[in-house]
């Protein structure tokens, strides 16, 4: 889509000739400016056209002026899985069999991989009630029971895992499982 701009790092150059880029804001509303969720269309294509792509990707975006590069700022990256580091992924089916396991007590589970320079990963697993029983140390070391590679990554120390309380998770009838990521890649 672009590249970092040399002079300002997390500034990213996108060419208008190529690319035409879009936000959807919070409202629903489709704009060429603001803060939103990225969509992505191809200008050019002699095969199947690409129109509003969603990349998942927040981004402050400012529009390209006449025969000029537009900029975009990423904030994060929101979807269904996330990326560790070795290319480890936690992907959606695995965080629903987690909070399956936690039911009825737990109902809503966000997930922020923050990835740090260095190749280390914050993971932060915040529910909005902790089963009984349970305490956050002992759910992280639960968590890590669904997968050998997360486990590895963890015990490694290249990633940081936690798990936090948040009671509002939830209450606006928001998504069960919400998955960000932020930070360098």
């Amino acid at each position: 889509i672009g590249y970092e701009d040399p002079v300002q790092p997390g500034r990213y150059i996108w060419d208008p000739h190529w690319v035409h880029l879009e936000v959807r804001r919070d409202d629903g509303v489709i704009d060429v400016v603001g803060e939103g969720e990225l969509l992505v269309s191809r200008r050019w294509s002699e095969a199947t056209p690409v129109v509003r792509y969603r990349l998942g990707d927040r981004v402050i975006l400012s529009p390209a002026a006449k025969d000029q590069p537009g900029y975009f700022s990423f904030l994060y990256r929101q979807g269904r899985a996330c990326q560790l580091p070795a290319g480890v992924m936690i992907d959606f089916p695995m965080l629903e069999r987690f909070l399956d396991v936690l039911r009825p007590s737990s109902k809503a589970l966000s997930v922020w991989a923050h990835h740090r320079k260095g190749g280390y990963t914050d993971l932060t697993l915040t529910l909005d009630r902790l089963p009984t029983k349970h305490s956050p140390d002992s759910l992280t070391e639960f968590f890590t029971t669904f997968s050998l590679d997360v486990a590895d990554v963890v015990a490694s120390g290249f990633v940081i895992l936690r798990v936090v309380l948040d009671p509002t998770l939830g209450i606006a009838g928001g998504k069960a499982i919400q998955v960000q990521e932020t930070g360098f890649w």
